[in-house]
């Protein structure tokens, strides 16, 4: 099945703005070098249907966009990862020394 590609609109590319401003970040490296902000994806849904001025509670009469359920907000997020505005990171445990392990 082929994906019809369509940019990302204006309102779009305001809430993905006001994510990155009001969401909780932290930092770490990566690949031992790169130093990256990352954020809960869990925070981030709250945060919009909750906090965001796209929130139902908050959204002014005939707003292009309201995030009225969680289902919605995480729909909007799936979509901007697929446009790129951010990366999907696994964690990843760190081995422990073997040789402390095996004294």
């Amino acid at each position: 099945m082929i994906e019809t590609f369509f940019p990302p609109c204006y309102a779009a590319v305001q809430i993905i703005h006001w994510v990155r401003r009001n969401v909780v970040t932290k930092k770490t490296k990566f690949l031992h070098s790169h130093v990256v902000e990352y954020f809960s994806g869990s925070k981030a849904v709250d945060a919009l249907v909750n906090d965001s001025p796209w929130s139902k509670a908050k959204a002014k009469e005939g707003a292009e966009m309201v995030f009225e359920y969680r289902e919605s907000a995480v729909q909007f997020m799936d979509d901007m990862l697929k446009h790129k505005f951010f990366h999907r990171l696994e964690q990843k445990q760190q081995k422990k020394n073997q040789e402390c392990l095996q004294r």
